[in-house]
């Protein structure tokens, strides 16, 4: 099976304001609107189950993350085998990371359009750092 782990980085001024970033937005007949995220990846749609964010306000809030992801994000070796090497330098710019995950199960894929994205709209406030893609 083939899994994407995809890591977006932005700068929002608070925890509170990453949250609302990333949630389902409703308008006034109960109707969920794209979030200001989901309109940055060009996604019709993205199972939040799947997704994780992080404010990373401090270096040490960084590093922590890092760690985080180089050790203890995925239960699969592989995964760690294709996170870039350069992750930590790379994630240094953005005080606010989501990680999104998605696969290609035979039961039923999950966050599928990730695996379809090309190009981004330029005037998104996330920015793909990293496509992480590893078999199991």
């Amino acid at each position: 099976m083939q899994h994407l782990v995809t890591i977006w980085g932005a700068n929002l001024n608070s925890e509170e304001e990453l949250e609302a970033f990333v949630g389902t937005v409703y308008d006034d007949d109960g109707d969920a609107q794209p979030s200001a995220f989901l309109a940055s990846t060009g996604c019709s749609s993205i199972d939040e189950d799947f997704l994780e964010i992080h404010f990373v306000q401090h270096e040490e809030d960084r590093l922590a993350f890092v760690s985080y992801l180089r050790q203890d994000y995925s239960a699969d070796e592989s995964f760690y085998e294709h996170l870039p090497t350069s992750i930590g330098e790379t994630l240094r710019a953005y005080n606010s990371i989501i990680l999104v995950y998605s696969n290609d199960s035979p039961y039923g894929s999950m966050n599928e359009e990730l695996f379809q994205i090309t190009a981004l709209p330029e005037d998104g406030a996330a920015i793909l750092l990293a496509s992480v893609v590893y078999e199991t």
